[in-house]
């Protein structure tokens, strides 16, 4: 809640700033989902590239452990992302409110009726659907699995391959 001392300018000052660092934040968010998906896809297209029978396990090994900590590093980047976007989300949700009650000309027009071509329901402000926040954050989680599943199970081949065990 903001301090009762701020007049109407400077709540609506604040609430465009806080929209512009909303967006710049989803942006962000975006950004490092693209870019640790195409760096995954680029080690998921070296883990498969041919080589050398005798490093075929070894790269196993060296590609899957950076597959799991790029993953890791991936949640960890995209966690603070989200949890920016959150915060200024919830800033601008707040400053929204204030301005409502500071004015009585918000509170007698809310929302503006839906045109002939519109559907009620898309003047809404709730989307519905899956939301895209606990799936951006899902996916490194499940990759990191994935590639911790690929290099234990590669780590077991490589030493059965040391010691001759098959």
């Amino acid at each position: 809640m903001c301090p009762p001392y701020y007049e109407k300018e400077d709540l609506k000052f604040q609430l465009t700033k806080v929209d512009e660092f909303k967006r710049h934040h989803d942006q962000i968010a975006w950004v490092v989902f693209g870019t640790f998906w195409a760096a995954n896809a680029l080690l998921i297209g070296a883990l498969f590239q041919t080589t050398d029978p005798y490093f075929i396990p070894l790269k196993w090994i060296v590609i899957t452990f950076f597959g799991t900590v790029l993953s890791i590093i991936w949640y960890i980047v995209e966690d603070r992302a989200i949890n920016f976007l959150k915060f200024y989300e919830d800033t601008a949700d707040d400053l929204e409110k204030e301005l409502t009650h500071y004015s009585d000309a918000y509170k007698k027009f809310p929302t503006r009726k839906p045109t002939e071509n519109e559907n009620a329901d898309t003047s809404k402000r709730f989307i519905k659907g899956i939301p895209v926040k606990p799936i951006m954050r899902a996916i490194p989680v499940c990759g990191a699995v994935l590639w911790f599943i690929a290099l234990m199970s590669q780590w077991g081949f490589w030493l059965c391959y040391v010691f001759h065990l098959f």
